[in-house]
Order: structure tokens, then sequence, then C-alpha cells
């Protein structure tokens, strides 16, 4: 957790560097080469720093959250800029959906799902958020997709390795 707040500083004074650099000589792209890479490796360390929490918490409590109210928090905070991207976004999340969960968590899972179905949708294309009640052996199915047609020859079988990432 030290490391990620120590790693966090350099990128603010290269970000704010980057910007001056900016209004003097105007936008380019090593400087929006710049600016992807420090979004990029700040994203990155906020990951870090979410797993060393949880590791650093003796022990995680669950509790009755309504997951439909999270689920809908969660993504709607994705709505506008999805759909100002040109993009379509389906929410279709049953009322009333009561799971044991730590709510925080459940929030930031949520979110990270949206979030990458958004990035790696199609132009025009759809991202889709639906909850619904499970079967007897589960409470709950959240599913969150997207359209991808690139997508349709990949392997995705590590998609769910941890770190993993494609070229």
């Amino acid at each position: 957790t030290n490391a990620g707040h120590e790693l966090k500083t350099p990128l603010a004074i290269i970000s704010a560097n980057n910007e001056l650099v900016e209004l003097m000589n105007g936008e380019s792209e090593w400087t929006k080469s710049t600016n992807d890479q420090v979004k990029r490796l700040t994203g990155l360390i906020n990951g870090l720093v979410a797993l060393a929490r949880l590791e650093e918490q003796p022990e995680v409590v669950l509790s009755d959250v309504d997951f439909s109210a999270i689920t809908t928090d969660a993504a709607e905070d994705f709505k506008g800029p999805i759909q100002r991207d040109g993009k379509h976004f389906i929410m279709d999340i049953q009322p009333k959906i009561i799971i044991k969960a730590e709510e925080k968590s459940l929030f930031e899972m949520i979110t990270i799902l949206v979030d990458n179905a958004n990035k790696y949708c199609d132009e025009g294309g759809t991202v889709s958020v639906k909850l619904s009640k499970g079967n007897r052996l589960s409470k709950a199915r959240l599913e969150v997709s997207n359209t991808y047609a690139d997508g349709k020859n990949v392997d995705y079988t590590k998609f769910f390795e941890r770190f993993y990432r494609e070229d």
C-alpha cells in the first residue's frame, strides 16, 4: 500500500509537467501518449493498492446487501459516457435481489466489469448489464457483456488469469 502511494507522487508530477508542455506548445502525439501512459499506470497502481488493502483486512465481513441497488448505482455511472461514445447501453436489473457480500468490493467489481465492457466494445456497439434471480444453486446471476466483432477468433481461456494482458 505504501509503495502504491509513493508511486502516485511521481506520476502526478509527470502529469502536471505534461499539462504544462501542452499549455506552452499545444497537444502533440507525444503529450497524448504520455497522458495515456500516466492513466494506464495510475489504473495499475490503484489496482495494486486495492489488492494490498484486501490482503491487509483481517477478515471480510459479509452482510445482506441489495445486489439490485448496488448494480444499478455502479452501472448508471457509465450510462452517459457509453452513450456519448455513440454506443448503446442496456440495463435489465430485477429489483430486490438480496445476497451476502461486502458492499464496497461488490460495487468495485461491477464498476470494473462495466468499464472493461465499454473499453472493449465495438464503435456503435452495445454494452449490456443484466441482473436476475439465480437458480436453486445461486441467488443471483450478473451478466455484463458487450459487442466485440474483433473478438470472434480470440482465445478467451487466459482472460481470467491474474495480470494477463494481450499484446
